[in-house]
């Protein structure tokens, strides 16, 4: 057979210029985008992660301080006070206060105060001082 054969043509044979998948340049056409974003999430991943223990630590360093300083830092410590503070044990020293204020002894000391005196008016360029 001459090699101009119309069967050669259907042979397994293949011609230096057939087309062939090149999974070389695919793979680095996915694979370099791929490691770079990648990368790109690890990192910020890991200064997140650097950035939250930096919190976490802040917010416990100054929970200890507060501790310190005698404020409630939990759940069971904030009900506690609250309770002790709006209790009814302590409603008879502010209805004292509350009758005291109305006592017309006080309201004869109080002549001439702005801000316990009503008929009193304040000056716009005169100091107020915090009462």
């Amino acid at each position: 057979m001459s090699s101009n054969s119309p069967y050669e043509a259907a042979s397994d044979k293949r011609t230096p210029n057939s087309p062939r998948v090149r999974w070389w340049r695919i793979f680095r056409f996915f694979a370099i985008p791929f490691v770079i974003i990648s990368s790109l999430v690890f990192l910020f991943r890991i200064g997140y992660t650097v950035r939250e223990i930096q919190g976490r630590s802040a917010m416990r360093a100054e929970f200890n301080q507060l501790r310190k300083e005698g404020f409630p830092t939990d759940q069971r410590a904030v009900s506690r006070m609250y309770h002790e503070r709006t209790s009814d044990e302590h409603s008879q020293a502010s209805q004292a206060l509350l009758e005291e204020w109305d006592a017309p002894e006080f309201l004869e000391s109080a002549a001439g105060v702005p801000g316990m005196d009503t008929p009193v008016e304040v000056d716009d360029f005169a100091d107020t001082f915090d009462i």
